[in-house]
């Protein structure tokens, strides 16, 4: 969905972050969505370890969902930089929710839009 939108979220990464339309437009949205696609890949590999704890013990570590994360996130930062905030929060299947400034022109809802496929922040 990033990709399918890059040139709409290129426009609007420039106008929050100041940077040149062509970095954002070969950069920006595209690494978020590499981003998004690394750790999409990262949770299925996520286990529990088995640990020796010498001749009569054993530990076991279980790696689970927190539930929902909470991340206050500069959309000045590039798209990038917010979706890595994103991504490593679902990584482990948490629910994620970034909150905008409230004083940011966009206030995220444009960048939620691209994330999340509509609504508002």
């Amino acid at each position: 969905m990033l990709r399918e939108r890059n040139e709409e979220l290129a426009v609007l990464e420039t106008r929050n972050t100041g940077k040149p339309i062509q970095e954002t437009r070969a950069v920006d949205v595209l690494s978020g969505a590499e981003c998004l696609e690394y750790y999409a890949g990262l949770a299925a590999g996520i286990a529990g370890e088995h640990l020796d704890l010498g001749s009569h013990a054993f530990g076991y570590t279980r790696r689970e969902p927190l539930g929902v994360v909470a991340g206050i996130g500069a959309l000045e930062l590039p798209a990038a930089d917010r979706l890595l905030e994103v991504g490593s929060g679902a990584r482990m299947r948490n629910a994620m929710n970034l909150q905008a400034r409230r004083t940011h022109p966009a206030h995220g809802h444009e960048a939620s839009g691209g994330v999340c496929g509509g609504g508002t922040a």
